[in-house]
């Protein structure tokens, strides 16, 4: 699977009135009168898996935040933005044996067996999930 270029957030894992995780559908999150925006900010995440390796996870730049400040925070490598988005997290990916991989950077040890930082990418019916997103291309 080709996963380089731009994803959309389509579902979010959250967790229901019981605290059962569930997934639900970005575009409900996003129209949902009850929800502060805060709330609203992982339906609008994107990600972007770049021919440099690393892939971002990107959110919209808050607002009210001028132009000066964004370009003092970028020249200062505070934050990396692209259009309209800062970059959340950047983390490497890579492809090995047909399969996509990410490098969580978590290390150490499960029940004395090393655990690896890369986490496979699994792929939906229309698209990608990883971390607690379902993507479709955007």
């Amino acid at each position: 699977m080709d996963v380089k270029g731009l994803w959309k957030a389509s579902h979010i894992l959250a967790f229901d009135e019981e605290y059962n995780q569930v997934w639900k559908d970005a575009e409900e999150i996003l129209n949902d009168p009850n929800l502060d925006e805060d709330e609203k900010q992982p339906a609008k995440a994107m990600v972007e898996f770049g021919d440099d390796g690393f892939v971002r996870m990107m959110m919209p730049l808050p607002e009210g935040i001028s132009q000066e400040e964004i370009d003092a925070a970028v020249a200062e490598g505070e934050i990396e933005v692209q259009g309209d988005m800062m970059v959340a997290e950047k983390y490497p990916w890579k492809e090995e044996d047909g399969k996509i991989f990410y490098d969580s950077g978590m290390e150490g040890e499960f029940v004395g067996e090393e655990v690896s930082p890369w986490v496979e990418i699994v792929e939906t019916d229309n698209g990608i999930e990883m971390f607690t997103f379902k993507l479709i291309r955007a």
